[in-house]
């Protein structure tokens, strides 16, 4: 099924944002969601479902290096949040090294985390393709 999909790379203050095209083909940078608290990023992630049409939800897992989740990890649980309130379909893609390849394609720090959405979405539709 073709439709947007929402990238995001999660953070307990500071979530990235990527949007893919109707089509699947490409993903955009968006501005980072600035957040105090899981109940603010969830009314942000819902109002840009409603907003942007978006069709498919896309969470990058924050594994470690030697490929485990740390189901105490802080991000972990806002993943469950975010599955049992968002009712569109949600894949999650293991994050690992995104950040540093984000960093050495941004020219600002504070991009960092909507380009490791971007990453993690591209990754994703390139093996959907």
């Amino acid at each position: 099924m073709k439709g947007k999909i929402l990238a995001l790379d999660l953070g307990t203050r500071k979530t990235g944002l990527a949007i893919s095209d109707i089509d699947q083909t490409m993903g955009f940078m968006r501005p980072e969601i600035m957040h105090t608290s899981t109940e603010e990023l969830i009314l942000a992630i819902k109002t840009l479902i409603q907003s942007e049409s978006i069709q498919e939800l896309l969470l990058g897992l924050p594994l470690s290096l030697s490929g485990e989740m740390d189901e105490n990890n802080k991000v972990f649980q806002i993943i469950k949040r975010i599955e049992s309130e968002i009712k569109i379909p949600i894949n999650k893609i293991d994050e690992r090294l995104t950040t540093k390849q984000a960093i050495s394609k941004s020219s600002k720090n504070e991009e960092d985390d909507s380009q490791s959405a971007l990453i993690l979405l591209q990754n994703y539709l390139d093996i959907k393709a």
